[in-house]
């Protein structure tokens, strides 16, 4: 029988602030997410995928590009098309 593992990270605009709700305006947006589902007896990745979140008036802000790297401009030019990448994951 073999064994299979999920690995994923994102990164996002900053912090949550938890006495907002999860829809209020000054929480942080989704940037990037990639995930792999690897085969643990084996090490092969079976499927995997690395999606950057094109900003929709919102911008990446400098503090946090200076942590993933990734800025609204990188974003812009070269980030997933769709409204919401979590479906595809």
């Amino acid at each position: 029988m073999k064994n299979f593992v999920l690995a994923y990270d994102c990164e996002t605009t900053g912090l949550p602030n938890w006495k907002q709700p999860s829809g209020d305006p000054s929480q942080p947006h989704l940037v990037q997410i990639a995930a792999l589902v690897a085969n643990t007896e084996t090490r092969k990745v079976i499927a995997s995928i690395d999606l950057t979140v094109r900003p929709d008036g919102w911008e990446i802000p400098q503090e946090t590009s200076d942590i993933h790297g990734i800025t609204t401009d990188y974003a812009l030019s070269t980030a997933y098309q769709k409204p919401k990448p979590t479906p595809s994951l």
